[in-house]
């Protein structure tokens, strides 16, 4: 039988194309929605929904296509589509992960429950319906909390609540209208005072953690969207990587998945680790493109493969010397119509290469925490050299807008 693989997609813009250097753009059905069109190439053979997460809406047009051709494979690397895309392989029978595992790796509130009942550290959390149990939630777990959804990405409509009154005060305001209309649930959890927050990116092959990288953002993801970001390679002779290390195969076991790529994020307290919240797909902004230089080792095309059912070599081979950083240019909402060149910013000590969205590119709301103009990344021997690279990168960027 030939192949025939549904990409479910959204606004992943990697995906197609790692994905037809594995099978031929002609034996590729995107599910996706209109907005995304731009996004692939004319030739794409693009299928639209309202909305990719409507399983009754993307089941309907995924059984047309089996029809005329069955399925072999769903791609679904985008955090709305990771539910849906698992519920198709679980309703075709086809290999890979399927609804149950990517449930667990999606809904926040399942997977904290059962990363909870294996013995790993997660913040305490209540998982409500109504955004106006905000208060009542509150005080229960102790104040600060964080509130967000439990399907979502980029840190999209997450937010911190300080106390009683500011919860009042934003139950009042247009976020709780959001989370009012919104189809998911809402999880409430505490917040968890750090020393820094971190994301371990891994592949997984039965089971088994077999290439992992630890790297530590420069600010918790919550106070960066928009602005400078980015994280930084943690060398694995430190202890956070071997107290990461000791963590993620337990997380894997718990939340069963066999084959596939993780990314996860952690708080680190000082001591030990506390699980964020985990997701078996690829990183978002620069951080597959940050790995791929420094070890070799392409993200995308591992979670390609693990999708196909195939085998891909992972052994890595450390081409950079040091340490790499992956840095996001901010952004603001409008059209983009000047940016610095790659030239101008490539004398910042380390510099290796740069990504930059052209002119032309338009920004809109919501911006999320991958949200940016570019990304440079940059080669140090230690972490404590980012400051000033940062610094030199402050004076050569420049960007301006229309609205």
């Amino acid at each position: 039988m030939s192949e025939h693989v549904i990409l479910l997609n959204s606004g992943k813009t990697d995906a197609y194309r790692h994905l037809v250097k594995f099978v031929p753009g002609d034996r590729v059905d995107v599910i996706t929605e209109r907005k995304y069109t731009p996004l692939y190439p004319h030739d794409a053979n693009l299928h639209y929904v309202h909305d990719i997460a409507d399983v009754t809406e993307v089941l309907d047009v995924a059984r047309k296509l089996d029809s005329s051709s069955p399925i072999t494979a769903v791609v679904s690397p985008s955090e709305r589509s990771l539910p849906v895309g698992g519920y198709l392989r679980s309703y075709f029978n086809l290999p890979g992960t399927g609804f149950d595992v990517a449930w667990g790796f999606s809904n926040k509130s399942v997977m904290k429950s059962r990363l909870r009942s294996a013995g790993i550290a997660v913040a305490r959390s209540l998982t409500i319906s109504d955004i106006g149990r905000l208060v009542e939630c509150g005080d229960d777990i102790g104040w600060p909390v964080v509130v967000k959804p439990v399907i979502g990405s980029g840190s999209m409509h997450t937010y911190t609540i300080g106390d009683r009154e500011e919860a009042l005060s934003f139950l009042e305001g247009p976020e709780a209208a959001w989370f009012r209309h919104n189809r998911y649930q809402i999880i409430v959890e505490e917040y968890i005072a750090m020393k820094g927050e971190y994301h371990c990116d891994a592949i997984i092959r039965n089971g088994r953690v077999v290439f992992s990288v630890l790297q530590r953002y420069f600010s918790p993801l919550l106070e960066c969207t928009g602005t400078w970001g980015g994280s930084i390679m943690v060398d694995k002779t430190d202890e956070r990587y071997t107290a990461i290390s000791t963590i993620y195969p337990q997380v894997i076991k718990a939340l069963g998945l066999k084959d596939g790529v993780t990314h996860m994020e952690a708080f680190w307290t000082g001591s030990s680790f506390t699980v964020g919240e985990i997701s078996c797909r690829p990183a978002g902004g620069g951080i597959p493109k940050s790995i791929l230089l420094k070890y070799g080792v392409d993200i995308w095309d591992a979670f390609t493969a693990a999708s196909l059912n195939r085998e891909y070599d992972c052994e890595a081979s450390e081409s950079i010397p040091g340490i790499v950083a992956n840095i996001d240019l901010p952004v603001q909402t409008g059209r983009l119509v000047d940016i610095s060149t790659i030239d101008e910013l490539s004398s910042v000590d380390g510099f290796i290469s740069a990504d930059l969205a052209p002119v032309g590119t338009c920004f809109s709301e919501p911006l999320n925490s991958s949200s940016a103009t570019g990304v440079v990344y940059a080669r140090l021997h230690y972490d404590t050299e980012l400051a000033e690279v940062l610094r030199q990168l402050k004076r050569r960027y420049h960007a301006a807008y229309e609205s």
